[in-house]
């Protein structure tokens, strides 16, 4: 479960495989999770100013196209409980309908639900999605940090 967390680290962790539920039904998803900036124009950067960053692609055989025009900010995630491979995005009530139009088509009220080829997967892009979105230094966490 920890690679995805370590490769978010190191630059960013994609995850493919995911399939779409709902209207997303039928298509093949990769996505993104990287960390980054909030605001860049900033001359004091805090841990606060950091958010995780995700660009989704719609995968069809082997040629991936972003669905959105710049990495979406502020992106949380549920797991479905009961069913061990199901989660939803959540997008953030602010996105940008020019920047990411086809994603917000595809979900229902901001929620993108998608489908992991297995749970582990699911639990390791959870983690990654959790790590990007902690509001403090990444040296703090251990096991007993509440991520989401």
């Amino acid at each position: 479960l920890f690679n995805a967390a370590r490769q978010l680290i190191l630059g960013g962790a994609t995850f493919g495989n995911l399939m779409g539920k709902g209207p997303a039904e039928g298509r093949e998803f990769k996505v993104k999770v990287e960390i980054g900036l909030l605001d860049s124009s900033k001359s004091l950067v805090t841990y606060q100013d950091m958010s995780s960053f995700l660009t989704i692609f719609q995968v069809s055989g082997s040629i991936a196209e972003s669905l959105c025009s710049a990495p979406i900010p502020n992106i949380t995630a549920k797991a479905d409980y009961l069913h061990q491979r199901l989660f939803n995005l959540t997008l953030p009530p602010n996105l940008d309908d020019d920047n990411a139009a086809m994603v917000i088509a595809l979900s229902v009220n901001k929620k993108m639900m998608l489908s992991a080829p297995t749970r582990v997967s699911r639990e390791s892009f959870l983690l990654a999605l959790g790590i990007a979105n902690f509001k403090g230094k990444p040296c703090d966490l251990c096991v007993n940090s509440v991520l989401y």
